[in-house]
């Protein structure tokens, strides 16, 4: 269930990051009205497929949930969310559009990520009983 929870967290954490961008987007295309500096077509086309694969790994990572849990699938997906974020960072920083906000949302993202990932390397229970066994107490 702790997965469960923290997977629902990094999704609206996605989310989060995406509302930033597009504010960011926003931002950027009213300085170009009253700037007249052009933005790239192809960075902005960059960042929809960018959003669209964080939208593929939230499926991927809803499906990986379901019993029995595709607990290496679950890591599969986010080391891509992980990578989506560094490359949404850079494109938006190409454009002279990082805000605060928007890095703030990829921090907690990131966090969320890291909690994630340190549930799914934590060992059960049973695969403690096995290492305690080999454990030696020395005076």
């Amino acid at each position: 269930m702790k997965i469960v929870q923290l997977a629902t967290a990094i999704v609206s954490e996605i989310l989060v990051v995406i509302k930033e961008l597009i504010r960011s987007i926003t931002a950027l295309l009213q300085q170009e009205n009253s700037n007249g500096c052009a933005i790239s077509v192809d960075s902005l086309e960059k960042l929809l497929k960018l959003c669209q694969g964080f939208g593929v790994q939230v499926d991927e990572l809803g499906a990986c949930l379901y019993p029995p849990q595709e607990i290496s699938a679950i890591k599969v997906a986010l080391e891509k969310i992980s990578s989506f974020i560094k490359e949404t960072e850079t494109e938006l920083q190409k454009l002279k559009g990082s805000t605060d906000d928007f890095s703030k949302a990829c921090t907690g993202l990131r966090s969320s990520l890291g909690q994630l990932e340190f549930e799914l390397g934590c060992p059960g229970a049973a695969d403690l009983v096995p290492e305690l066994e080999n454990l030696v107490v020395s005076n």
